[in-house]
């Protein structure tokens, strides 16, 4: 279950329409500046994922 809602979440944003307007505004292949916003904002992502599992199992154990 831990998994699926990872996986869930990463397609999710993903998929999203900002994100997918974020890369391609982003010259990110060439500019390191900007992958390393993009490393940023993946960490920020996974620690978001970690928090929503968390909350998850919190209310499944209850």
């Amino acid at each position: 279950m831990i998994n699926y809602i990872e996986k869930n979440l990463f397609q999710g944003v993903c998929n999203s329409n900002e994100f997918k307007g974020w890369l391609l505004s982003r010259r990110w292949f060439g500019d390191k500046s900007s992958l390393s916003k993009l490393n940023r904002y993946i960490k920020m992502v996974q620690i978001l994922a970690r928090t929503v599992e968390s909350n998850a199992l919190n209310q499944l154990f209850k």
